[in-house]
């Protein structure tokens, strides 16, 4: 099929919940139903971000491994934020969070150490909240 394209909507985190059709609209108004997000896909959607925007940024891990022999191997730093950057010299830390996702008790102490320290801590719901407050 040479000189064929076909169209396919894009992908979105919107999926239809059901068609209703008012008069004055016509018959493509469809309402749509927002999926809910996971915090992980908030944080890889920031991160494509960083990379299109040549900011240096990296992802910061925490939690605790079990090891063979049946201990606890802990990593990072408890409340430290999802994401660390860079601009312009000053370090910003953000935390990815969904709509009904709150702090926890170590990050906020983790917020008000770092912000007293003079960098910058950033709560983010989307890509767009992150645009907003940068």
């Amino acid at each position: 099929m040479v000189g064929i394209h076909i169209w396919r909507p894009p992908v979105t985190h919107y999926k239809p919940r059901h068609a209703v059709l008012p008069p004055s609209i016509g018959s493509s108004y469809i309402y749509m139903k927002k999926l809910p997000q996971r915090e992980s896909d908030i944080v890889a959607s920031c991160l494509e971000y960083f990379v299109l925007k040549n900011i240096f940024a990296f992802r910061c891990n925490t939690g605790a491994l079990r090891t063979e022999r049946g201990g606890f191997v802990r990593f990072g730093h408890p409340g430290a934020p999802d994401i660390f950057l860079c601009i312009k010299g000053r370090l910003i830390g953000i935390e990815c969070k969904t709509l009904k996702g709150r702090q926890s008790p170590s990050q906020i102490a983790f917020q008000h150490n770092l912000e007293k320290a003079g960098g910058r801590y950033l709560l983010v719901r989307d890509v767009q909240d992150l645009i907003d407050q940068l």
